[in-house]
């Protein structure tokens, strides 16, 4: 899977449990230890290409004097989220005899030891 549809991936996937503002989402990927997105400036453009591919919406919310601008997953931001996931599974399925196979465990191994899952669908 190429670099964008994993960022991809990885951004839907903190929307689909709800609606956050940009650092909230950095934060929030941040915490499974990935390189997907290694600074917050990253994120931004990533989250625009979202918007306008329609897969993301966003508002401005107020917060006392701050604004911020908040992000929601939609319906086609869904599809696109189940269709990554598919691709995933699908890539992994494909790769794990082989990894399996030079590893000798009957378990795909972790990218990093103690990173935990992504958020459950």
């Amino acid at each position: 899977m190429k670099t964008r549809p994993r960022g991809d991936l990885a951004i839907l996937a903190v929307l689909e449990s709800g609606p956050l503002h940009g650092y909230a989402i950095f934060e929030t990927i941040s915490t499974y230890q990935t390189d997907l997105i290694r600074k917050v400036a990253h994120l931004y453009p990533k989250l625009q290409v979202l918007k306008e591919e329609g897969r993301v919406v966003s508002r401005e919310v107020k917060n006392g004097e701050d604004v911020r601008v908040v992000y929601t997953i939609t319906p086609s931001g869904l599809t696109y989220l189940t269709e990554l996931r598919n691709d995933l599974e699908a890539f992994q399925w494909v790769c794990n005899p082989v990894v399996q196979s030079h590893t000798g465990k009957d378990e795909p191994r972790r990218p990093r030891i103690g990173a935990p899952p992504f958020p459950p669908r």
